[in-house]
């Protein structure tokens, strides 16, 4: 797997999604965390769910909602 510096690309170009999509081999859902609101609303325009991450207990939380 090549990582985005080794790519040339980096979050949020859409080229990022789709690279780990495949990387990852799924066109299933993908959950992004990340603490930034540009990278979470291009993620979620390329189809993925994202959370933004503001502090471990409020993404914990948030991980939890969605998956319990």
């Amino acid at each position: 797997m090549l990582r985005s510096h080794e790519l040339g690309i980096a979050k949020p170009d859409p080229r990022v999604f789709e690279h780990a999509a495949q990387v990852l081999e799924t066109r299933g859902e993908i959950l992004l965390i990340d603490d930034s609101p540009q990278n979470c609303r291009a993620a979620e325009a390329h189809g993925w769910t994202s959370i933004e991450h503001h502090d471990n207990a409020s993404t914990i939380g948030e991980l939890r909602q969605r998956f319990d």
